[in-house]
């Protein structure tokens, strides 16, 4: 019998990537990036290519300029062959814009111009009920984090009461941590993030921590970790912990440990955590056990980490 296809909705800002090419003025490469749109692209890559059924389908929901630089997001979104119901236009206005270096360790160093992104102003009064219908037509919504920093308080406090009517339509809600303090430092104390994040894990059904974004929330140790989500209503919940050792749990098993192995030829982290993400709510979608899913989310980041740039060429090494 043919399964229906599932539908998973990202929403996010898609940013404008340049990347620093051996620290020489005038040698840069302009490119793509944003946590969610590097999951929306590996995500589909892998319905497309690496997986024996197209179990899922994934639509990027997101609010981009009219500056000609965006024209770089909107032919990548074309190129990947992502479901565009979601992208919408605001006049006026520039598409956020970062710079990265990397480390020779591979690690990122990075400058942001997002201050008048259109994406902030995604779920504000002019765009919430556009935005709320196309949520409300997935199976799985999936956000980060960063997703939420971006956001005006009316637009976040907006989103977090939606949550509640996508839990009542049975809509999977899957939350990327992706912490960034400078992002939240606008509008918001610390104690007041504190509280935010524990509301959206409240609300979510796949909760993706690392724990170093853990550990700057809340100060706690992995063991502390473990048990603070021991505590919430989730369907499942990874915690990774770099390149450690990734924890897992769900309704029916206690702590679980993959055990990582280290990776070589490090480039580039700076979609590590967005590609595997998108490798295990993949197998998640296809069904593989939570182990397997880990596991491919673990092939697909060492796959990125090898190259420059947040997402990597079709076809290399098979992605």
């Amino acid at each position: 019998m043919m399964m229906k296809k599932k539908h998973i909705i990202a929403f996010g800002e898609p940013l404008i990537e340049i990347t620093e090419i051996d620290s020489q003025p005038n040698n840069a490469i302009i490119g793509v990036g944003g946590d969610v749109l590097n999951f929306s692209v590996y995500c589909h890559r892998l319905s497309q290519k690496y997986l024996p059924q197209q179990y899922y389908d994934v639509t990027l929901a997101a609010l981009l300029g009219d500056d000609h630089l965006t024209r770089y997001i909107t032919k990548l979104i074309h190129d990947e062959s992502l479901i565009t119901d979601g992208i919408f236009i605001a006049e006026k206005h520039a598409s956020g814009l970062y710079a990265i270096k990397n480390t020779e360790q591979g690690e990122r160093e990075f400058a942001y111009w997002r201050q008048q992104s259109p994406s902030r102003l995604m779920f504000s009064q002019q765009w919430a009920s556009i935005f709320s219908n196309i949520l409300l037509k997935a199976d799985m919504v999936y956000f980060s984090g960063i997703s939420l920093a971006i956001l005006y308080p009316d637009g976040l406090e907006y989103f977090l009461e939606f949550c509640k009517k996508l839990k009542d339509n049975n809509i999977i809600i899957a939350f990327d941590t992706n912490y960034r303090p400078h992002l939240w430092a606008e509008y918001y104390s610390h104690d007041e993030v504190k509280t935010i994040f524990k509301q959206i894990f409240t609300l979510s059904d796949i909760i993706l921590p690392s724990y170093d974004d853990i550990d700057q929330l809340y100060g706690f140790t992995i063991d502390e970790t473990l048990a603070f989500f021991a505590d919430y209503d989730y369907t499942t919940i990874i915690v990774k912990n770099g390149a450690s050792n990734v924890y897992y749990r769900d309704h029916h098993t206690d702590w679980q440990c993959v055990t990582i192995e280290p990776l070589r030829n490090v480039i580039d982290t700076t979609a590590a955590g967005d590609s595997f993400g998108a490798g295990f709510i993949a197998g998640y979608m296809q069904g593989l056990s939570l182990k397997d899913s880990i596991n491919l989310g673990q092939d697909i980041a060492a796959k990125v980490i090898g190259y420059k740039g947040a997402i990597i060429p079709k076809n290399y090494q098979g992605l």
